[in-house]
């Protein structure tokens, strides 16, 4: 059997890649005779997203950070993944269509991350896109902890867009997402509840653990070390002022140092970056895998934040991640200029909720195994 699993696993985000790695080990672990490999597909449109990353505005116009990280990722694929021996980059849904029904598989999974994201200058090419598996006949269709986070609600209500999306959905053999937002809006497209099951992400399925490398340099830190891992400059700079303001020392781990933090050496594997976590005495951060990466890897709090402009509904998939496991007073909503300072009071809630956490975060990932049953029984 010839499993195939299309996903971002060339995006240049730690958090992309290591869930491609993690879904393939588990799939393969589920089916040891089989072969499973990641689709060496690239739409142009998430290319050209992660090109324009390399590079800045005003000088130094390299992104010296981001070619670094692009390496050590390439590097990480190569030597823990398996991937289709031929690849294909394109927009055009029935070039790709072709490639993937060239490799022969019996069966594709497609996810996890934010695979259906449907957005008018979003990662991947307008509906229908092959990540809905347009098109595709002959194999079983499963989708894996997908997610349609941020999506346009404008454009996935266009009328034309839910006929070719439901469409599309009514081939798959069985479909799971990571959070309520995705969730709600499959059942508004008109599928039934019983149709779409809920699936942790792959990084909190598998134990990745083995992998991680801890970095020498750290291991000693003298002083408490807080990671921000934040998209916005303007909050993230802010962010460092509060913490450094508790004494914190404050590392950066989405780039570059802003004043008063600490960088990350150029040359770290993915490996190493994963083992700052461990490390961490505070971290604050808008990413959902850097969220796992804290509860899984090490024992700080974690402060997830939630900026009100691109949640206005309160479905961050962070919240939902929370909420899920009895965390979700850990979530820190904020205006993007006016952020505040509530650190004291999230740290003194962490106390009181991290054995409730810990426990929650164990319970959702030995919750899954009635449906992996039922993934087998579907690919087999």
């Amino acid at each position: 059997m010839k499993i195939g699993i299309l996903t971002f696993h060339r995006s240049v985000n730690d958090g992309a890649v290591l869930q491609a790695y993690c879904l393939q080990q588990l799939l393969q672990a589920q089916f040891p005779q089989a072969s499973v490999e990641l689709i060496d597909y690239r739409p142009w449109t998430l290319e050209r997203i992660e090109y324009r990353k390399l590079f800045r505005r005003r000088f130094p116009f390299i992104n010296r950070y981001k070619w670094a990280q692009r390496r050590s990722l390439q590097e990480f694929l190569h030597q823990y993944c398996t991937l289709s021996l031929a690849s294909c980059t394109t927009n055009t849904l029935q070039k790709v269509q072709n490639f993937i029904l060239n490799q022969e598989y019996d069966g594709i999974v497609v996810g996890s991350d934010v695979v259906w994201q449907i957005r008018d200058q979003g990662l991947i090419p307008p509906v229908p896109n092959i990540f809905w598996l347009t098109g595709l006949q002959g194999m079983k269709k499963l989708a894996f902890a997908v997610s349609a986070d941020k999506s346009e609600k404008l454009s996935w209500q266009l009328k034309h867009n839910q006929e070719q999306l439901l469409s599309s959905l009514e081939d798959f053999h069985w479909i799971s997402v990571r959070d309520e937002a995705t969730r709600q809006m499959l059942l508004k497209l008109g599928l039934a509840e019983t149709q779409v099951s809920y699936m942790p992400d792959p990084t909190i399925l598998w134990d990745f653990s083995s992998i991680v490398d801890t970095p020498q340099e750290f291991e000693q830190f003298p002083g408490q070390l807080a990671g921000v891992a934040v998209g916005s400059s303007f909050i993230r700079k802010k962010l460092t002022q509060i913490i450094l303001a508790k004494g914190y020392h404050v590392i950066n781990l989405l780039g570059a140092r802003v004043k008063g933090q600490i960088s990350l050496p150029l040359h770290y594997s993915l490996n190493q970056r994963l083992g700052i976590y461990s490390l961490l005495d505070l971290m604050v951060t808008d990413r959902f895998h850097g969220s796992i990466f804290t509860l899984k890897l090490g024992h700080a709090p974690l402060i997830f934040l939630e900026v009100a402009e691109k949640y206005p509904d309160c479905y961050s998939k962070g919240r939902d991640l929370l909420r899920r496991i009895g965390g979700e007073a850990m979530v820190w909503r904020t205006e993007s200029r006016d952020i505040g300072d509530n650190l004291d009071y999230y740290l003194a809630r962490w106390h009181e909720l991290f054995p409730d956490i810990k426990s929650g975060l164990g319970a959702i990932s030995q919750s899954n195994f009635k449906d992996l049953e039922q993934i087998s029984k579907i690919l087999d």
